[in-house]
């Protein structure tokens, strides 16, 4: 996956980085194996939706609005089936798989419409709070909309909950997004303490 991201990243001069590139094949692959799967085809109002060849057609055109729409109806359908069984161990079972189908939503989401990805990571979350994939791109959509607290904030959980052999391009990401916030914190600081010391001289 690291060679095909670096060469989109290199075909695309650059407007992406290899993360974000990595995070679409990961949410390609999820789709395609949700597909295989047959979890689409058991929904009921399967004949009213799009098929899985249309929305990956469409996705390889940059449209992600079909195979989301595929999703949000397997999420939908997967939180009414969870939230009606009597096993609390099914639920939480059940919970972990939808977590991971709302990371690819909010990865493919994230193509045109970054708050609906953020809100789709937030639900990830709130199914599995340990979801380390969905605090890593929760985190990622904050440092996209300027909001460094919330990101580092994200970051830090990523670092809380990872496994260190299983999540190791996730640590990666979390640990050079705080180390840049915080050289780019410590040289903002020094910046205005030399335009302080600056006026106190000239005053």
């Amino acid at each position: 996956e690291l060679k095909i991201a670096q060469t989109l990243n290199f075909k695309n001069q650059g407007m992406s980085d290899e993360n974000e590139i990595l995070k679409v094949i990961d949410a390609l692959k999820e789709f395609i194996n949700i597909s295989i799967k047959g979890k689409f085809a058991k929904l009921e109002q399967y004949n009213e939706l799009p098929n899985e060849d249309q929305a990956l057609y469409h996705l390889a055109n940059g449209d992600s609005s079909l195979a989301l729409a595929l999703l949000e109806n397997l999420m939908d359908s997967e939180i009414d089936k969870a939230n009606n069984s009597v096993s609390e161990e099914k639920r939480q079972k059940m919970y972990n798989e939808i977590s991971s189908y709302a990371c690819c939503f909010g990865s493919l989401a994230e193509l045109n419409d970054i708050m609906l990805a953020t809100s789709s990571y937030e639900l990830a979350i709130e199914l599995q709070s340990t979801n380390v994939v969905a605090w890593g791109r929760l985190g990622d959509v904050y440092k996209k909309a300027s909001s460094m607290p919330k990101a580092v904030w994200a970051y830090q959980n990523v670092l809380n909950f990872a496994d260190s052999e299983m999540d190791i391009n996730q640590i990666a990401n979390a640990n050079k997004n705080i180390s840049e916030h915080l050289y780019s914190t410590k040289v903002q600081a020094e910046r205005q303490r030399k335009t302080c010391t600056l006026l106190k001289d000239r005053i």
